[in-house]
């Protein structure tokens, strides 16, 4: 019986015939034919819908088919209202996709009335919505990966600190730069390669050093 008379038409009505539904089920099943037929709307004229957002309170219908038709055959214009008052967003239909990708590139952010608007090709809302979390998630790791960089980098960038002069025998150590994390280990390399000589043996240069000046004992002899 479903089969049969379901859509048949009885005088000027068209019969509907179905199993007993109870209301969310008939709910659910109106919503999935609704879906359909707007993804086969979408399909059928994909590249040619317009987006038009942050509209001006003062733009029409008529406004806004003016503003797009100079890029080619506007084919529909609407804006969305709430009654009398303008939603703020609105839909813009091409003949040819070409002329939808120029009105994009021209038309994206360009003042009309008092606020610059947004156009972009329409979109169902999953697809929007996988479009979006997906540019969501491309920054995250565009975010981390830069922030892996600035920590790489900020481990390779020295420490302003210098290392003191010491004196051994007259000789300087010239200052080493310390790294922040390594200025203990670069402090025992510097003690193993000039050891100290505190406890080394002191060699007296006699060559330079004058010999002290012995007695003279010749006058006394004579005194003698």
């Amino acid at each position: 019986a479903i089969k049969a008379f379901n859509g048949y038409t009885l005088g000027d009505k068209q019969l509907y015939v179905g199993r007993f539904q109870n209301k969310n089920e008939r709910r659910a099943e109106i919503k999935r034919q609704r879906d359909s037929q707007l993804e086969e709307r979408m399909k059928k004229y994909e590249g040619l819908n317009l987006f038009i957002k942050n509209l001006d309170d003062t733009i029409d219908d008529e406004r806004l088919k003016k503003e797009f038709d100079k890029f080619g055959t506007v084919t529909s214009a609407k804006v969305m209202t709430d009654g009398r008052r303008s939603k703020g967003f609105g839909f813009v239909s091409f003949a040819k996709p070409d002329e939808a990708e120029r009105a994009i590139t021209e038309m994206n952010g360009t003042i009309v009335g008092s606020k610059g608007l947004h156009v972009d090709f329409l979109e169902q809302k999953a697809d929007r919505r996988v479009r979006l979390t997906n540019e969501h998630q491309e920054r995250i790791r565009a975010s981390r990966i830069q922030n892996s960089q600035m920590q790489s980098s900020s481990i390779m960038v020295p420490c302003l600190v210098m290392m003191p002069l010491q004196s051994i025998n007259s000789c300087s150590v010239p200052p080493l730069p310390a790294m922040c994390h390594q200025q203990d280990e670069l402090t025992r390399q510097i003690a193993a390669l000039f050891p100290s000589r505190a406890h080394a043996p002191t060699v007296q240069n006699t060559m330079t050093r004058p010999m002290p000046a012995r007695p003279n004992y010749s006058s006394g002899n004579d005194a003698d």
